[in-house]
């Protein structure tokens, strides 16, 4: 007769063992993908223009105001960080067009 002890340390063993194996397997398809960003396979990828940009810009403001629920208070100031938040925007769209048109470093 198995000790009924026994029976619950077995099933805890296996649970980890599940658990260790499940972590081990995500752990490195996440290695295996991330080396593959790196590498130059010849394939065209999607760039965002600048005009996409601003509009994803635009989307995330609008998407922000709307999540926020803004008092009649705070909703006097959002004009200011509205513009605030697309000077910035300009600024790294400005940024991201100059590095992508910059002649490769080698």
């Amino acid at each position: 007769m198995i000790d009924p002890h026994w029976r619950a340390l077995e099933g805890s063993m296996w649970e980890a063992i599940v658990a260790g194996t499940a972590t081990l397997a995500i752990t490195g398809a996440s290695l295996v993908y991330a080396q593959q960003g790196g590498r130059d396979d010849g394939v065209q990828r999607w760039r965002p223009s600048a005009e996409d940009l601003r509009a994803f810009g635009e989307a995330r403001l609008a998407a922000l105001k709307a999540g926020l629920s803004l008092t009649p208070e705070q909703a006097r100031n959002w004009p200011a960080f509205e513009q605030a938040a697309r000077d910035f925007s300009k600024l790294r769209i400005d940024r991201r067009i100059a590095l992508r048109s910059a002649p490769p470093q080698q």
